[in-house]
């Protein structure tokens, strides 16, 4: 758990998913650097400790120690001036969370801005989380291919009655406003069915679909963001 503020000059933060390490979650910030054209970024990470772990991490509806210490991380940024937060995939959760720890001590963070990406949490609780903790909300940016973001449309047509409905109830869960198809994934190929129709084609999606790359590239999110640079040049 934690923050990698990169050279010390970072502004732009991105939030990472499930499945990520220092190495990978680096990457990330890496990629939404070059995407904007050099800016100093850093990241977020709550590290991994594999796909079953993390889906665990993700369903629980409470808080737990990984939001209080995200929450802390949003202080020491808020501290630092204009700051934007990119969430993406199971980030936005995090997020979420971390806010609602910062909201049962009266915090806010009138210096920190979010936009959210690939988010199974819907735009409306991401918007309420934001907003009632003085933060900027920005927008969200989701891609109805995308099975971490439309996991009905990937359920219904990858025959979920395979694996029982359990797994179905279990994805499609309205925990947070959305539902998240990593664990009907997960239950999938640990089914045997990761190879077959279903799971392969929910993998793909995952993969290339839900990829951060690809959500940075988009001409929305790339809006909002060169928006935020503008309106908070380096150094005001």
């Amino acid at each position: 758990m934690g923050y990698v503020n990169i050279d010390g000059k970072a502004r732009v933060f991105v939030q990472t998913g499930m499945q990520n390490k220092p190495e990978t979650a680096a990457a990330s910030a890496q990629a939404l650097s070059k995407v904007l054209g050099g800016e100093n970024t850093g990241f977020i990470l709550n590290s991994t400790q594999g796909l079953d772990k993390d889906v665990g991490e993700y369903l629980p509806n409470s808080l737990s120690k990984k939001d209080v210490l995200n929450e802390y991380t949003y202080r020491t940024l808020n501290a630092q001036g204009p700051t934007l937060v990119v969430t993406h995939s199971a980030g936005n959760e995090d997020a979420r969370k971390a806010l609602q720890a910062g909201a049962l001590y009266g915090k806010a963070y009138e210096n920190l801005s979010f936009v959210s990406l690939g988010s199974p949490v819907s735009n409306s609780i991401m918007r309420q989380s934001v907003s009632s903790a003085g933060a900027a909300y920005l927008g969200q940016v989701n891609d109805w291919r995308d099975p971490v973001t439309n996991p009905k449309l990937w359920v219904l047509g990858s025959g979920a009655a395979l694996v029982g409905g359990a797994v179905a109830g279990v994805a499609l869960a309205p925990t947070t406003g959305g539902g998240s198809l990593y664990t009907y994934g997960a239950a999938l190929m640990g089914g045997g069915l990761g190879g077959g129709l279903g799971g392969g084609a929910i993998v793909y999606g995952i993969n290339y679909y839900h990829a951060l790359e690809k959500y940075i590239t988009k001409p929305q999110t790339q809006s909002i963001m060169f928006d935020w640079l503008k309106n908070n040049p380096q150094g005001k």
